[in-house]
């Protein structure tokens, strides 16, 4: 389409520490989400998730970037809430950044005039990363790289150059159906996501958590990755140590500590870390931390337990409610 190098573009990008990047139009997507899946107090997409064009009509090009990230396995105690590997570090500031120096490189050699870069934001970044060649979709909608899994973010950075695409990779996802085996809740079946019950879903917004659902939590205080983990496309991955120091907070939580502490405390414990996005709600994460020492039975938290017997917001007040009749059921 035009003289960009895009070898020359990929070179560089592996060069200063994307573990892979790919090329897509910034064409409009036609297929839009099952809307059927959503409800009004959880997250929906809104007019630009699949359509840049509202916000960036020049964007004719878009670079995907992707940054791996490890799973971990820790110890965890009776007290303690895990944390979904993907946002026990902040990867998506590491991508972003990235995406920045690539664009110092590109505008020092091509007439790039305008671009703009976004991880974690608001268009649909893994239908791009799909369209750059980064990936076939799985069965647990999740995107599967062939040297990475699922096991990366995704960063996007729109040109107003017109830059030859990738191929997009042909689907290899297995009939295997292990992730949707693994999901806690059911919330995987025909190659289509549940929100409604999906963890990883309600983890982020303060809802009415039905007591089945509750059951199936686990000791998960943010975010839900069982379908990720047990995918067989994660085995004998390649994985880039990131150590990434920005929004660090590790893959467990001590819950006791968290509910005792104001909610200034509670806000500062997540500092440069997505989990303190604007749109994760900090009550959701008072009540994840409720179920979590219910399921887990934390015989230490009984006094916390009833302290929030009090509190304001009634999903609140009766899911620590919920969680002390657990502990002593």
């Amino acid at each position: 389409m035009n003289n960009i190098n895009n070898t020359r573009i990929r070179d560089y990008a592996l060069k200063i520490g994307l573990d892979e990047i790919g090329f897509a139009l910034g064409d409009k997507i036609d297929s839009l989400l099952d809307f059927k899946n959503f409800f009004k107090d959880q997250w929906n997409p809104t007019k630009v998730f699949n359509n840049p064009f509202l916000v960036y009509p020049w964007a004719n090009s878009i670079i995907v970037g992707i940054v791996t990230y490890k799973g971990s396995e820790p110890s965890f105690t009776d007290c303690s809430g895990s944390i979904a590997s993907y946002t026990s570090r902040n990867y998506y500031y590491d991508v972003r950044n990235k995406l920045r120096s690539l664009s110092k490189f590109l505008k020092n050699i091509y007439q790039i005039k305008s671009s703009k870069i976004y991880a974690n934001g608001p268009f649909n970044e893994k239908e791009y990363a799909y369209r750059a060649g980064l990936g076939y979709y799985g069965k647990n909608n999740l995107l599967i790289n062939p040297k990475f899994g699922t096991l990366f973010v995704i960063g996007l950075f729109f040109v107003d150059q017109f830059i030859t695409p990738d191929k997009i990779k042909k689907n290899k996802c297995q009939s295997c159906l292990i992730c949707e085996q693994s999901c806690p809740t059911g919330a995987l079946k025909n190659n289509k996501i549940n929100r409604k019950i999906c963890i990883q879903e309600l983890s982020q917004k303060l809802v009415h958590i039905p007591d089945k659902i509750k059951e199936k939590w686990g000791n998960r205080f943010f975010g839900c990755e069982e379908c990720s983990v047990k995918c067989i496309k994660n085995r004998n991955v390649l994985i880039s140590n990131h150590k990434i120091q920005k929004g660090y907070i590790g893959n467990q939580i001590d819950l006791i500590e968290f509910l005792k502490s104001n909610d200034q405390k509670k806000k500062e414990k997540f500092i440069g870390n997505q989990i303190n996005s604007k749109w994760i709600d900090p009550l959701a994460l008072i009540q994840n931390a409720l179920i979590v020492l219910g399921n887990n039975k934390c015989l230490a938290a009984e006094n916390i337990l009833k302290k929030y017997f009090k509190h304001s917001n009634r999903i609140i007040k009766n899911t620590a409610k919920w969680s002390l009749k657990k502990i002593n059921a």
